[in-house]
């Protein structure tokens, strides 16, 4: 189909046409090969207990890290030198046939902090020799991010009233605070367009 294309409301791994090339994309629209056959990484990253695998294109804007970090993650192994998104998404799809998710909703991301007793490790899960082996000519790096936390306390969605507060956690898209005695946590996406202003020790 003509729509094969990461741009297209249709996109998903199935119809990304793989014939798809720089002098002439499928999609019709030169100025996307510009992403699309660029560099990519993919990783596979760690929240809590927690496993997902993802692309991200090099030179995106932050660099690729920036990604990482935005999602939370507590470690993630990254797998450089894909040279165009559809070599990345190949190996995401073959990364989800074998178990591995490609999203986390913000949800279980706040399940996790609070719930979560137990820990895993991507070396556990997935030993990063193995995938020397798998790619012997891509460089494969591990970053340790965010430290692994859990509240012993439930944790409820809070509102602008609860703005007044005591910061306790921040990791990726999450913030923790405390206000009278009560957990409450914000999806920072919520918090766009909003004028925060910091005060030592009070939180928003």
């Amino acid at each position: 189909p003509i729509f094969a294309c990461m741009f297209d409301k249709e996109y998903s791994y199935s119809n990304i046409a793989k014939s798809c090339v720089k002098d002439s994309p499928t999609c019709g629209v030169l100025n996307n090969t510009k992403l699309c056959h660029s560099e990519h990484v993919v990783y596979i990253g760690r929240f809590n207990n927690l496993i997902k695998v993802g692309v991200s294109r090099k030179s995106r804007s932050g660099g690729f890290k920036s990604r990482l970090v935005e999602q939370g993650l507590n470690e993630a192994i990254v797998i450089r030198g894909f040279k165009s998104i559809i070599d990345a998404l190949e190996f995401e799809n073959w990364a989800c046939k074998i178990g591995f998710q490609d999203s986390m909703k913000f949800v279980d991301k706040i399940d996790q902090i609070y719930h979560n007793r137990s820990r895993i490790t991507l070396a556990s899960e997935l030993p990063i020799e193995l995938l020397r082996k798998q790619f012997p000519n891509n460089k494969i790096e591990h970053y340790s991010l965010y430290p692994d936390i859990t509240f012993e306390r439930k944790i409820v969605k809070g509102d602008i009233n609860h703005f007044k507060c005591s910061i306790k956690h921040v990791q990726g898209p999450i913030i923790i605070g405390e206000y009278e005695d009560v957990l409450y946590y914000w999806n920072t996406k919520d918090l766009v367009h909003r004028e925060l202003i910091a005060h030592k020790n009070r939180g928003f």
